[in-house]
């Protein structure tokens, strides 16, 4: 990128380092180690300097960028996102949790969040092993991403439990047809790529915000306890907060 007017600072003041993901290296002709160390405090990810270096130092400079930024990105990925399932872990379900919740709330939107949780999980992992126990965690995660739409969160909050957070709600109707989804979708999944014997059924709790409460800390509790409700009688169903 060239920059013609204003200068390297100004234009990496400008980028949300937060969501790109291409590293950046400013070649200048200013060999000023205050200029040099602004643009790395600002992002840059390497400074070089014009007539200071061959194209051999400029290639080096360029893969060495290159793996910061990956190793960066692998960091950024083992603090945000579930290793089994690629989904994202606790830490980031509250982040979009609490993003969910200003925004439906300043536009005057219903969110729900959806706890389930899958069944015979433990007995699965006792008898078969846990490796078998992943594999049917994997088909599940896969079974409600796909149930779900692309501005919807699903997360794994640990062992066999998922979460989910569904913007802009429009009525109970919806929300019983999309846990229908949910269910029958797990199930195809486990039947087709885990190759493991007997069914996978899931209970499944849904809390309504604000109908339920407006506190997105009390929507999951209630999403949670409704889910128990389900386990409590036998498991394989939805119960509503």
């Amino acid at each position: 990128y060239l920059v013609k007017d204003g200068n390297a600072k100004d234009v990496l003041s400008r980028i949300d380092f937060g969501i790109i993901e291409t590293p950046i290296i400013v070649i200048s002709a200013f060999d000023d180690r205050e200029f040099m160390l602004e643009a790395l405090r600002h992002g840059a990810d390497d400074y070089v300097v014009k007539g200071r270096f061959g194209e051999s130092d400029l290639h080096r400079a360029i893969q060495y960028a290159i793996y910061r930024k990956y190793k960066e990105l692998r960091l950024r990925q083992r603090a945000l996102y579930d290793p089994l399932t690629g989904l994202a872990n606790r830490h980031l379900f509250f982040d979009r949790l609490d993003e969910v919740h200003r925004f439906s709330t300043r536009h005057n939107e219903k969110y729900a969040v959806m706890v389930v949780d899958l069944d015979r999980l433990k007995h699965v992992n006792d008898s078969m092993g846990h490796e078998a126990g992943d594999r049917y965690i994997r088909a599940a995660a896969n079974g409600l991403v796909c149930s779900m739409r692309a501005s919807d969160t699903v997360a794994r909050a640990g062992g066999d439990e998922f979460v989910a957070i569904l913007k802009n709600i429009r009525d109970k109707r919806s929300l019983e047809r999309l846990c229908g989804v949910v269910r029958e979708t797990i199930a195809a999944k486990a039947a087709a790529e885990s190759d493991l014997p007997g069914p996978l059924t899931c209970s499944i709790g849904i809390a309504v915000s604000p109908d339920d409460t407006e506190s997105p800390a009390e929507m999951l509790r209630l999403a949670d306890a409704a889910m128990y409700v389900i386990k409590r009688q036998g498991g394989n169903g939805v119960h509503f907060a």
